[in-house]
């Protein structure tokens, strides 16, 4: 039965100053001896009244509010709404979504937060380098956060430790401006139950991850400046993702990873068992040197639009798990100039199918009728093959014998052409 304090739900839009007070006023006098459950407010005042606004939120915070939004929509530095003391040791507070507003210097005694289990965090000024560390801490069953930094948000360092943390998702707003100025806040990444980390368009000063679940998956966007003497910060963002079992990278990031193993040796990747990345261009060179660190790998997605690139890849993939049945292989091609490859395509794929694949992918995204691949006669007696997703290739009539797909459940079939009538 639901408690019937619970029940006031406040959704409020204020687009002029002058309705803040008359509708926050009129909600709470009419709500005067009920909890509030749920508060949002997009606040679009033409003028901000810092003794007015704060009063307001805190009589919602002392309302024992369990769901806070605020999102302050006024482009104007001065109008960076500050929050009452008593938001810093809310005990009732599960979900905490706040845009451009300020975090003063709490008193360490009141932080306290033991309800909240969800906080996003964009364009947040921190009136002092070390709120942020305080006020993640002060949160023993926090879930899932995100932060987007911004300039002039004074965080010296993004500094995540929680034993409850499951989910971080980091971003940045920073100015593409020359210097130390253009790079975003420090990383540290202390959380030993993270599961998926994505970390996007971020150029830190340095990025360490000290302790993570083994099982997570990350998805890693990150650059550093050029400076080749301060290959430590590489060195150490390397052995923090190097743990993990499933990892998404930028071409950008990999560019960097190539540069760092000019001078120093890669770690291994012992943990990981499905990798999605971007080994465009030159970068392509890294892939024989960072497949030779994953001797685990199972799962490799790559997406090429140039054949010799495409054909090494499946190569390189192949000889570094020689010895090794392939989980899951999804292959996504597409380049401009098509050159039949048939006589190179069929044995890799056939090879693919014989290392007791059960996941099998393969999307043909050239629009043209010679572009159709083939499959190996091995596909249709995989004995493994749970999975099989086919675009734009073409089935061969196989013989009648061999075809048994004693363990597929899914299969997905589309612009597929069959050489035959009877086939399917």
């Amino acid at each position: 039965m639901e408690n019937p304090k619970l029940k006031p739900v406040a959704v409020l839009n204020l687009w002029q100053y002058c309705e803040e007070g008359m509708v926050e006023d009129e909600f709470l006098e009419s709500n005067e001896e009920r909890d509030i459950r749920r508060f949002k407010l997009i606040y679009h005042a033409f003028k901000h009244s810092h003794d007015d606004f704060v009063p307001k939120i805190d009589d919602v915070v002392k309302r024992r509010v369990r769901h806070l939004t605020v999102l302050n929509q006024v482009e104007v530095d001065e109008a960076l709404v500050r929050l009452p003391p008593s938001l810093y040791s809310c005990g009732t507070l599960v979900d905490l979504t706040l845009y451009a507003v300020v975090f003063d210097h709490p008193e360490e005694e009141v932080v306290s937060l033991p309800c909240l289990k969800t906080m996003h965090l964009e364009a947040v000024k921190f009136d002092g380098t070390k709120i942020l560390k305080r006020l993640i801490s002060s949160c023993p069953v926090l879930e899932e956060l995100v932060i987007v930094t911004h300039p002039g948000d004074y965080l010296g360092v993004v500094f995540v430790r929680s034993q409850s943390l499951k989910s971080f998702k980091l971003e940045s707003e920073r100015e593409e401006i020359f210097g130390d100025q253009s790079l975003d806040p420090k990383v540290e990444i202390d959380s030993p139950s993270l599961e998926y980390l994505i970390v996007y368009d971020y150029k830190p000063k340095s990025f360490s991850i000290h302790s993570i679940s083994p099982s997570a998956e990350v998805t890693i966007d990150v650059t550093f400046d050029d400076d080749p003497l301060k290959r430590t910060r590489i060195r150490n963002f390397l052995r923090g993702i190097s743990t993990v079992r499933e990892l998404i990278i930028s071409a950008r990031t990999l560019k960097v990873i190539k540069a760092f193993s000019h001078f120093e040796p890669l770690p291994q990747f012992s943990n990981l068992s499905r990798l999605d990345a971007s080994f465009v261009g030159s970068i392509l060179e890294l892939l024989p040197t960072f497949l030779g660190c994953c001797p685990n790998l199972q799962s490799l997605f790559m997406n090429f639009k140039d054949v010799d690139s495409l054909l090494q890849l499946i190569d390189e993939f192949l000889e570094s798990n020689e010895e090794r049945d392939i989980r899951r292989f999804k292959l996504i091609y597409d380049w401009e100039a098509y050159e039949h490859f048939h006589d190179e395509f069929v044995p890799r794929i056939d090879d693919v199918v014989k290392r007791r694949v059960r996941y099998l992918t393969l999307l043909n995204k050239v629009e043209v009728e010679e572009a159709l691949v083939r499959l190996p006669l091995s596909l249709y007696s995989c004995g493994t093959l749970v999975e099989l997703t086919l675009y734009a290739v073409v089935f061969d009539h196989p013989e009648k014998e061999v075809v048994s797909l004693p363990c597929l459940k899914t299969m997905h079939l589309e612009a597929v052409k069959f050489d035959g009538t009877k086939i399917f």
